[in-house]
């Protein structure tokens, strides 16, 4: 019995001696202001949180129209945000490759420029997908998403959904068949 209140007497004589410790006190200052600016810096939700994981890779981001893209930005700009493989570097148009890695799905990204302003005119992203299951559920996801960020479309169809926001225009097509499903994003002036 005598050992355990020695063990008792220790510990609190332990803790007493951290807390009265400046070295302690000063630590855990430090302690509770990274937990302060790790609170204050997390990053906001965004509109594309709730959605798949296939719209976040083909989105990519909130800004801009799609994958950033502004109609009249300068080219080499745009071209730093893209996070794709360049395929293709020809004089008016750069192409870009994306795949998922979960499936066979593949994606062609387009930026479409003025070769004497540099400037960006369009953006066009193919998406050759696997069944046309996912073409509809996709094209569904799609129009969910440019919903809740640009407002009710100015044009829905079965095969087709347009936007207008800040003078440009967003189109999402289903332009597959049953043997080759797939969709077609054209973002532009």
């Amino acid at each position: 019995m005598q050992m355990n209140f020695t063990r008792l007497y220790l510990l609190l004589a332990g803790c007493f001696y951290a807390c009265d410790n400046p070295e302690t006190q000063e630590k855990a200052k430090i302690d509770t202001a990274d937990t302060a600016a790790t609170v204050e810096t997390a990053p906001a939700a965004t509109l594309l949180s709730p959605f798949s994981v296939r719209l976040q890779r083909i989105i990519r981001t909130d800004s801009g129209l799609v994958r950033g893209f502004t109609p009249g930005t300068l080219l080499d700009s745009a071209m730093r945000r893209e996070t794709a493989v360049l395929q293709e570097d020809s004089a008016h148009y750069k192409g870009y490759f994306l795949e998922n890695p979960h499936n066979t799905e593949v994606f062609d990204i387009r930026y479409f420029f003025n070769a004497k302003t540099r400037r960006t005119d369009s953006l066009v992203l193919d998406a050759y997908l696997n069944t046309v299951s996912a073409s509809d559920s996709l094209l569904v996801e799609l129009t969910d998403y440019f919903t809740a960020r640009f407002g009710n479309p100015v044009r829905k169809g079965k095969k087709s959904v347009a936007w207008r926001t800040g003078g440009n225009q967003l189109v999402v097509r289903n332009v597959g068949i049953a043997q080759s499903p797939g969709l077609q994003i054209v973002a532009k002036r």
